[in-house]
């Protein structure tokens, strides 16, 4: 039995408990074109803005440790016209929101959120701790990402640039972008400039032809390590009806390089950037040495692998919160039938310790079941 509180669950249910809340995790959040509502005690101006939601850990480290006001408060300076209104949700929202006033300024404004008010008519019902929703100048959503880091700020600023400017900004196709799934379910998946481990593009009808299970996962992923084995036993048992496809997470040289800068400039010495190579060419030879990891990872795959370049097939898929391990099922046209943001875990099961995943295997046998039924119906 595993606990829950005060509530006795078992293996399997709690599997599906874990999974729940990822379904609720990955779909939350305002969709592009919704009306963004409005906050107590801001004005909006009648140009573009920035609304960013964070929510502080219950003990969170002091205000100048984060990347994020420190970004956010370069854009306002750089970005003539830009409003940007920063928003902090949870018990220490109010002293939170008094240290970041100290490092922003008065160029962004801080709304400490302490009952997530805000943040529920935002419809972010629970973690990311970071958000940024781009509003254009009739009050919708015009782009979402999520909270801003070493490896995706250098994005992100392309993005808040283009929309400062008051022009389309595209961001279900920009790396780290997070499409709403509302959007994607039910249509053909973009390939996104999806290459295999050898720079190859992917084939127009890679997608196409029969069910899809596309398998999202990161080399260096630790439960990427049991769901691998699960998605190679998904392949044994349905590999005759069943196309699999691999996309391996991996960051691009650009995106590496601006990494290090990224790190260097706001001195985040305790991120794992700082310790990158500097300049193009040493970001370039990371990258050839994690393929070349990548390529020992996938060696006992019996599926083609492609590579997810910056979490862009994920982002433009609606799957850009759902992390890894992750799957997908695609049906015999390339149409996204059902995203299922994952996850893995060690349990004490009677003083013996499994490793599963959640969903639970035999959900994951379910869904591909459904969709084969699906497509013989058709």
């Amino acid at each position: 039995m595993v606990s829950t509180g005060t509530e006795k669950l078992t293996l399997e249910q709690a599997l599906r408990v874990d999974y729940q809340r990822k379904l609720v995790f990955v779909s939350q959040g305002l969709a592009e074109g919704d009306v963004a509502p409005p906050i107590a005690g801001v004005e909006f101006a009648d140009g573009p803005s920035i609304v960013y939601h964070f929510k502080p850990p219950e003990e969170p480290a002091p205000a100048g440790v984060h990347l994020f006001p420190r970004v956010l408060r370069d854009w306002a300076e750089t970005f003539v016209g830009l409003q940007i209104v920063l928003v902090v949700t949870g018990p220490t929202a109010e002293d939170f929101a008094r240290d970041l006033r100290a490092i922003v300024g008065e160029k962004v404004t801080v709304v400490p959120d302490p009952f997530g008010k805000i943040r529920t008519t935002y419809e972010l019902l629970d973690s990311p701790r970071g958000m940024l929703f781009l509003l254009n100048r009739e009050g919708h959503i015009a782009g979402r990402a999520p909270g801003i880091r070493v490896e995706n700020w250098h994005y992100l600023s392309q993005i808040v640039e283009v929309h400062a400017r008051g022009e389309p900004s595209q961001t279900e196709n920009m790396a780290f972008a997070v499409r709403h799934p509302k959007f994607v379910v039910g249509k053909p998946v973009p390939l996104a400039g999806l290459t295999d481990i050898s720079g190859n593009p992917a084939p127009s009808g890679t997608f196409r032809g029969q069910v899809t299970m596309v398998y999202f996962f990161a080399p260096g992923c630790e439960p990427c390590a049991v769901a691998t084995e699960v998605t190679k036993q998904l392949h044994k048992e349905f590999g005759h009806r069943v196309q699999f496809i691999g996309l391996a997470h991996l960051l691009s040289p650009d995106t590496i390089h601006w990494a290090h800068i990224c790190a260097t400039r706001y001195e985040e010495k305790e991120s794992w950037a700082w310790s990158l190579p500097e300049g193009e060419e040493g970001a370039r030879q990371y990258v050839e040495d994690t393929l070349t990891e990548l390529k020992d990872y996938i060696a006992g795959f019996d599926f083609p692998v492609f590579v997810d370049w910056d979490d862009r097939a994920m982002g433009a898929w609606g799957m850009g919160l759902c992390g890894f391990p992750s799957w997908a099922i695609l049906d015999s046209e390339g149409r996204l039938v059902e995203m299922i943001p994952g996850g893995a875990a060690s349990y004490n099961l009677n003083g013996q310790t499994v490793k599963s995943t959640f969903p639970p295997v035999d959900w994951l046998q379910e869904m591909l079941n459904s969709a084969l039924t699906a497509e013989r119906s058709q």
